[in-house]
């Protein structure tokens, strides 16, 4: 751990060549890698560059699989997006009925839980409680397209939206 003169504080977990004692029972790679590191080897800066690597082999993979078989992936989104909002389209309406509506809670409360700061800021420029206001929140909150008309006066009940 190393502290700055203007309090900022670094630390570092290193590994030392002297406390590798099992570094003679390395395959050649691992034995080559720790003498390439002779002033220690920073564990940390060692798995950041590791998930680096990772990240771009997944970005070369995402691209490979989508030139092969882009069309197979794309149907098969599709598809799972249309479950996931058929299943969300109903856990919306059963918490929405039951618990908010019946409990007669406010939603707006629980609106920190879906939306970031950016995005409640944005919400609360509009009209309080009005069609417009909850509309964009169904905007935000609905990452599978699952409010349809039904579910959308619900959740306007659920609001206590007015057309005003």
């Amino acid at each position: 751990m190393t502290s700055g003169w203007a309090g900022e504080s670094t630390s570092k977990f290193m590994l030392w060549l002297n406390q590798l004692s099992r570094a003679s029972e390395y395959n050649l790679q691992a034995r080559q890698f720790v003498r390439g590191h002779a002033d220690g080897i920073d564990l940390g800066r060692l798995v950041a560059d590791y998930a680096e690597k990772v990240r771009g082999f997944h970005d070369w993979l995402h691209e490979a699989v989508e030139v092969v078989v882009g069309d197979t992936i794309a149907d098969y989104r599709r598809c799972t997006k249309r479950i996931k909002a058929v299943s969300s389209r109903s856990w919306w309406k059963i918490i929405l009925q039951q618990v908010v509506i019946s409990g007669k809670r406010d939603p707006y409360t629980y609106l920190d839980q879906y939306l970031t700061d950016e995005e409640l800021a944005e919400v609360n420029l509009l009209p309080h409680r009005s069609h417009r206001q909850v509309d964009r929140i169904i905007e935000l909150v609905d990452e599978y397209g699952a409010c349809d008309e039904d579910l959308r006066k619900v959740v306007h009940r659920a609001f206590g939206a007015s057309n005003a």
